[in-house]
């Protein structure tokens, strides 16, 4: 979607990193990794992928609004 992509990648044992990827001026790709690791909490690989691309968001200040905004909770009636 636009000029934004990311990838997936296994690393090491139980580990996913993700690179989140911006076309700057519509030639130049710069790519910021980071990754999550499998844990007693959340060990699906679901929760990996999400986790990692999460983090990768993060190196490019995405998801520091979100973090300082907290948690909000929206009612919402499911449609009939």
């Amino acid at each position: 979607m636009g000029n934004w992509k990311n990838d997936f990648k296994e690393w090491k044992d139980k580990a996913v990193l993700c690179g989140l990827s911006c076309c700057l001026e519509g030639k130049d790709w710069i790519t910021k990794w980071d990754g999550a690791v499998e844990s007693e909490i959340e060990a699906t690989k679901g929760g990996l992928l999400s986790d990692s691309m999460q983090r990768a968001a993060f190196q490019w200040g995405i998801c520091r609004y979100l973090k300082k905004i907290g948690n909000i909770w929206v009612e919402i009636t499911p449609p009939r």
